[in-house]
């Protein structure tokens, strides 16, 4: 054999090798892998996968929807709002593109396109309480209570039992100073889910949740600094460290609430109840 053919050969059996070594990652394997980056809160790495499967899959909305929410987790919102506009101009009908889009805007306080893209969600996919959620939280944002409470109402008959609607209300109740139906509304997330800190939420939506806490906690703390002798206030950022598993600062503001609430209802001292039992579980 030549030497031009054994060349030929070898560079024959190199090409093949590294043929057969590329077709081992296959595009499910690579949006595989940025999911476990974007779980793991490796989002610039989760987006090198997403960017390697969109150039294999172009068309595919899931490719999109995830890069959004990597570029979300970085605070990129321009580029996540980007993904998520093509994600739903691939499907129009795409009730996860709105919602992820809508909360997007409401991160950069773009109320009005956030309230746009949630009762989209709504009108593609009427069954889903995501969309109600989302909307209610721009009500609310608004100071339109009654709107935000309707909506919310409407999430609790599609899935009347799910934690996380009763405890968005009785932080509209709250705000909308309606102690009483606040501590119903959050004996009843309590009865269904008495882990309400492990209720079942959508792993994509965590960062949103995170952030809506945040928001929360900003609110809770001006109310105190108004407020210093009002035993709902401590109360009410007490529940929010308590949905973050900040026991520690939970059970401050908690002691704080009942010192200020000596004689507090039969209800009041139920709740809290509840919740310390709670705590007691998860410390």
């Amino acid at each position: 054999m030549t030497r031009y053919k054994k060349f030929l050969l070898i560079l024959i059996i190199i090409t093949s090798a590294c043929r057969h070594s590329t077709s081992q990652t296959t595009t499910p394997e690579i949006f595989g892998k940025g999911l476990e980056y974007y779980y793991g809160g490796k989002f610039e790495d989760a987006i090198l996968r997403f960017d390697e499967y969109l150039n294999s899959m172009p068309n595919d909305t899931k490719g999109y929807q995830f890069r959004g929410l990597a570029y979300q987790g970085l605070k990129n919102y321009s580029r996540a709002i980007e993904d998520f506009t093509k994600a739903i101009g691939i499907a129009p009908n795409n009730f996860e593109g709105y919602i992820n889009r809508g909360n997007t805007y409401f991160l950069v306080d773009n109320f009005s396109s956030a309230l746009t893209d949630f009762s989209d969600a709504i009108r593609v996919n009427k069954d889903e309480i995501e969309g109600y959620i989302g909307r209610s939280r721009v009500y609310t944002v608004q100071r339109e209570y009654p709107k935000a409470i309707l909506d919310l109402v409407t999430a609790s008959g599609i899935d009347p039992n799910n934690a996380r609607v009763y405890i968005n209300m009785s932080w509209v109740n709250i705000l909308a100073e309606d102690t009483t139906q606040a501590l119903s509304n959050i004996s009843k997330a309590l009865s269904i889910d008495s882990n309400i800190v492990y209720t079942n939420y959508k792993r994509d939506q965590l960062y949103v949740k995170q952030e809506n806490y945040k928001f929360a906690l900003a609110v809770a703390d001006q109310k105190i600094l108004r407020y210093p002798q009002s035993y709902l206030a401590y109360f009410n950022r007490g529940m929010i460290y308590f949905l973050m598993n900040n026991y520690d600062f939970a059970i401050e503001d908690y002691k704080n609430s009942l010192l200020l609430n000596k004689n507090g209802s039969k209800e009041f001292v139920e709740v809290m109840e509840k919740i310390l039992r709670s705590i007691k579980r998860n410390m």
